[in-house]
């Protein structure tokens, strides 16, 4: 936001300068057509060719610029914008408040969180193989069938059908018991990634809060 700020700045200047320079120009060229030396008009040419330059640069680089801030907003690349020049800061901000927010909605921390929430229903999916499966069916159907010719002229069927399935595994080489411990595993390795995560993003934030506040003395 704030390179998009200062080119952006920078590249009105540099507009104005070019301005400039084109009317040091038109003056050097008419008074070299009254018998000025044509050195002044080629001197301030180069300048105006410089100033050109600039100008080109700067808005590429702005144009760039503001394709990542459009990113990071989750805007479209080429959405047109012009960012305020003026900052209003915050006077007390309040770092134990910033903390609070920064665990509740960091991207890496709800992430880690979500993978060890899958791990531990893993855990629990794996453990419930070790148990009886009881499974139930059940339908409902009903059919007419007509006949040209025969003893039966029509037949129709209508009727309740139902099942109960009972089974268990006795023996599957260790299987289940492999996938549990491997679950555990997975569950600890998700909170080591997660307490990580945490540590991470509170590193992070005090780190940001100390240049904030030495940055602040400075403009002070």
């Amino acid at each position: 936001f704030y390179n998009v700020a200062r080119l952006q700045e920078n590249l009105e200047v540099a507009q104005q300068t070019l301005s400039i320079s084109r009317e040091r120009y038109e003056r050097a060229e008419l008074k070299s057509q009254y018998g000025s030396p044509k050195i002044l008009m080629l001197n301030a040419k180069v300048d105006m060719n410089s100033d050109s330059i600039q100008v080109v640069t700067l808005g590429m680089n702005l144009r760039q610029l503001k394709r990542s801030l459009n990113i990071l907003m989750g805007r479209s690349a080429d959405s047109e914008f012009t960012v305020a020049k003026e900052v209003t800061w915050q006077e007390n901000p309040s770092l134990e408040n910033m903390q609070q927010k920064a665990r509740e909605n960091s991207a890496a921390v709800l992430m880690a969180a979500h993978n060890l929430y899958i791990s531990e229903i893993d855990l629990k999916s794996y453990r419930s193989n070790r148990y009886p499966m009881l499974l139930a069916n059940a339908s409902y159907g009903y059919t007419r069938q007509e006949n040209d010719a025969g003893i039966l002229r029509s037949n129709t069927q209508l009727g309740f059908t139902g099942g109960i399935t009972l089974s268990y595994s006795l023996f599957n080489g260790r299987r289940n018991s492999i996938q549990v411990q491997n679950a555990k595993v997975a569950i600890e390795s998700s909170k080591a990634r997660y307490e990580e995560a945490q540590l991470n993003v509170e590193k992070d934030l005090l780190n940001a809060w100390d240049n904030f506040t030495e940055y602040r003395s400075l403009l002070n």
